[in-house]
């Protein structure tokens, strides 16, 4: 199965490329608008699969679990994607400009695929453009983000991020308790603590969270705690007992159980893998 290449033409924007089809791979997406050049990638979160082709842009609005694979890629026709990662503090700082425009929120989504406005494509090819030219990048970079921000909250398929402009929404609330849940992750989780943290009430709180992230703060948390141990074992070569400590685990079997259902593979083994692959 291939492997991601990834280049990062400037601040914010990475470039994936594979040359062949891959495995599926569980990670978390941030919001992100990704422009799909060529080739065919599949996402799933929760019980909803979306799949989309090149031509097309999928735009996130909250820190999601979920597992993506490649569908279509060759080595002499590679799968493409162009990803630019959003700023919510940006979009809060547009609110004047988008408050009258878009879809229902009742309706929205965390992640929506759809055929991108002409505007959207060309400021994110000046966003290209402009990593070429360091002395233009520093003036001209943030007027162009700015203006991207602006062209994806007036698109008709980004109502999740229009309601998050409202502090006291729901879908706030949700990126609040995430933020949250990402900063304690090593912690015990206290969902009717969690839910007053955020303004909102324990039932309120799980069914607007399970309804935009696909899961349950405590499986969201689990999401953090495995994708956090992975990354001790393969980047850091850190020992399986001692990331699953570092990650807040107790037990080494139930740590190794729960990394073992989540990536297909034993902890022990998976680190050993990685090493001979990196040398």
């Amino acid at each position: 199965m291939g492997s991601m290449q990834l280049a990062e033409p400037g601040p914010g924007l990475q470039i994936h490329r594979y040359g062949s089809p891959s495995a599926m791979e569980a990670t978390l997406y941030t919001p992100s608008i990704c422009l799909l050049l060529q080739g065919c990638k599949e996402v799933v979160l929760g019980d909803q699969t979306f799949a989309y082709r090149a031509g097309e842009c999928m735009v996130v609005s909250h820190t999601l679990p979920v597992t993506t694979r490649v569908i279509e890629a060759k080595e002499d026709s590679p799968f493409l994607a162009l990803v630019a990662f959003l700023n919510v503090e940006s979009l809060r700082g547009l609110q004047a400009e988008i408050a009258a425009t878009g879809a229902d929120p009742i309706e929205a989504q965390s992640i929506e695929v759809s055929r991108p406005a002409p505007a959207i494509v060309n400021s994110l090819a000046r966003l290209v453009e402009l990593s070429r030219s360091p002395a233009e990048a520093p003036i001209l970079g943030p007027l162009v983000w700015k203006e991207l921000h602006f062209h994806v909250l007036r698109a008709p398929n980004t109502g999740m991020l229009r309601a998050l402009l409202s502090e006291d929404s729901p879908p706030s609330g949700v990126t609040r308790a995430i933020e949250m849940l990402r900063e304690n992750f090593a912690e015990p989780v206290n969902v009717s603590h969690l839910a007053k943290h955020v303004g909102m009430s324990s039932s309120s709180l799980h069914a607007h969270f399970r309804s935009i992230t696909g899961t349950t703060p405590l499986q969201f948390q689990k999401n953090l705690r495995l994708l956090e141990a992975r990354r001790l074992l393969i980047e850091e070569r850190c020992a399986v007992k001692a990331a699953a400590i570092r990650v807040g685990y107790e037990s080494l079997s139930q740590f190794s159980r729960a990394y073992s259902r989540k990536f297909g593979i034993a902890p022990s083994i998976d680190r050993t893998e990685h090493s001979i692959t990196s040398n």
